[in-house]
């Protein structure tokens, strides 16, 4: 059972933002069970983000319910050999915050944010390990710099 929360879209009125209920069947096929869902439509899709079973899910359906992106937190121990070898190489005095697993057109990628003092970097990796991007964090919102 999907359980509606307030929408956070912009300029969008709810009735734009309830997904049908064919979007609402595949949720609940893929993550069954009660959760809180907060549901947003972008570009004629709808988004739900939400916590299930202690892991952070956000699922891009298109109006006809199939699944467009797919992005779930996953732990380190889950990345692959690959990915998990170079960040403990390149990254060893790192903290890892968070990894996520990116589902979309087929493909996966791998975000892994790491952090270290004032460095934050999020790691773009492909399941064989390669590095795609690092995207530094100050760079990206000015607003996470640390003031002293």
């Amino acid at each position: 059972m999907v359980i509606f929360l307030p929408i956070e879209a912009s300029g969008l009125d709810r009735a734009e933002a309830n997904p049908s209920p064919k979007v609402l069947q595949v949720l609940d096929s893929l993550y069954p069970g009660e959760k809180s869902v907060t549901w947003t439509s972008v570009r004629r899709q709808y988004k739900a983000d939400f916590i299930y079973q202690d892991i952070n899910v956000s699922v891009l359906f298109d109006r006809e319910g199939r699944i467009k992106s797919l992005l779930r937190e996953i732990s380190f121990s889950t990345l692959p050999e690959k990915v998990r070898e170079k960040i403990e190489i390149f990254y060893r005095s790192f903290k890892i915050m968070m990894v996520l697993e990116r589902n979309r057109d087929k493909r996966t990628e791998y975000e892994v944010h790491i952090i270290r003092g004032d460095q934050q970097y999020i790691l773009s990796y492909h399941p064989k390990g390669y590095l795609i991007h690092q995207y530094d964090v100050q760079r990206l919102d000015p607003a996470t710099q640390f003031v002293n």
